[in-house]
């Protein structure tokens, strides 16, 4: 039996996404306001997963510029 990969990110509105999408739960392990688990098992469509990577990254940026400043 092979254990299901997921993608752990975090978006602006994690309650939205699950709500949005099958494959999409709270990061159980995490803020469950800002990251969500993408189950990896072609539940959700790549053209829907590739936004949310390009919003989680641009938290990182975010917080990255953010610790600099300080």
């Amino acid at each position: 039996r092979f254990a299901t990969q997921r993608l752990d990110i975090k978006v602006n509105n994690a309650a939205a996404c699950v709500a949005a999408y099958n494959g999409c739960y709270p990061a159980y392990h995490i803020n469950k306001r800002c990251w969500i688990s993408i189950v990896l098992d072609d539940t959700m469509k790549d053209d829907d997963i590739w936004p949310l990577l390009a919003e989680s990254h641009a938290f990182a940026e975010k917080e990255q510029r953010n610790e600099n400043v300080s």
